[in-house]
């Protein structure tokens, strides 16, 4: 079923596979892909994918068309999405949300039909986007529950339902926080914080985490949202006017500008000093390469090379400190 109707919701050979179905398909087609019932991974996705899909029919296949049958009739960013689809592929995407009877109930992977409650629809390639849940190893863990899903304390991301086991991403309940990379990123270093602290005998910290995700509407536009969610004691809530979406009637200035330096090595050595500060602070540790990397920039600024070590750090003897250097040579 999966070769006739690919999910290509996990990278690999399914999305390979519905790609050469997309260039193999003869131009007036119909593509048609069903959206699951929320929660699901990357809750944007299938309508950056739909956008993309559409664009490339009306580009290389111009009399196809994509046909969306959604479970649900509210989805992330639906205001930029539908102003995107009207602009750019009115004649090339329709979108059916559940009250216009977009709620698949049964499909045909031999015949390439979807069944609604009250029609049937005719696909010459079919995109099933299945209703998901968490991996068999937390089913295995005993951390799931009825939904599929792990229900974990918002604070510390310990589960509810075994003790000393953390839950973060995708498989975790954090609603209203999305179901993102970036927010399974943010909630990774919070929760190994939240765990330095309990193995020192303190208590776990309420904090705010931020999600932002951009989606693409065409080959050279996108749209983004931002939200903030406050993790209290007992629940998750979202911080209101904190966050957002991109403005409407705004796609012509996200058009991609001119490449520009991309920080990411800079954004990676301060998410990963950020969380050694943390981890130290919470645990009574220095943190060692921290303190060598601030000696090379400072070695590289005044054009000298440091040998030796440092004088000992006052946490830590062993560390190498950041105190002062013991010797130095000046460079050619």
């Amino acid at each position: 079923a999966i070769r006739r109707m690919p999910h290509a919701w996990k990278a690999g050979a399914q999305t390979v596979l519905l790609r050469q179905q997309l260039r193999e398909m003869e131009d007036g087609g119909t593509v048609v892909m069903s959206v699951p019932p929320a929660p699901y991974r990357c809750p944007p996705g299938p309508y950056e994918r739909a956008s993309l899909i559409a664009n490339y029919l009306k580009r290389e296949k111009p009399r196809s068309k994509l046909v969306v049958l959604d479970a649900k009739d509210g989805f992330s960013k639906k205001p930029l999405f539908l102003e995107a689809w009207s602009e750019r592929y009115p004649d090339h995407l329709e979108w059916r949300g559940a009250s216009d009877d977009g709620r698949v109930s049964r499909v045909d992977p031999e015949t390439l039909t979807f069944e609604t409650d009250f029609d049937t629809v005719q696909a010459d390639v079919a995109n099933v986007i299945p209703p998901q849940k968490a991996s068999q190893i937390a089913d295995r863990a005993g951390v799931t529950d009825a939904t599929g899903w792990c229900p974990v304390d918002p604070v510390t991301f310990e589960s509810t339902r075994q003790p000393n086991i953390h839950v973060i991403g995708d498989a975790a309940i954090m609603a209203p926080m999305p179901k993102s990379a970036f927010a399974a990123n943010a909630q990774g270093k919070v929760c190994a914080i939240q765990v330095a602290r309990l193995l020192a005998g303190q208590a776990p910290q309420p904090t705010v985490l931020a999600n932002t995700c951009y989606s693409y509407v065409g080959a050279e536009a996108a749209v983004s949202v931002v939200g903030v969610y406050r993790l209290g004691e007992t629940a998750i809530s979202e911080v209101s006017d904190a966050g957002g979406i991109s403005p409407l009637a705004s796609l012509t200035s996200l058009i991609a500008r001119p490449k520009q330096p991309r920080p990411t090595i800079g954004l990676a050595r301060s998410h990963r000093k950020h969380l050694a500060d943390a981890l130290g602070g919470a645990l009574g540790l220095c943190n060692a390469r921290d303190c060598r990397l601030r000696h090379r920039r400072a070695d590289a600024d005044s054009g000298s090379t440091h040998r030796g070590r440092c004088d000992p750090c006052p946490v830590d003897p062993d560390c190498g400190g950041p105190a002062a250097r013991s010797s130095r040579v000046s460079r050619p």
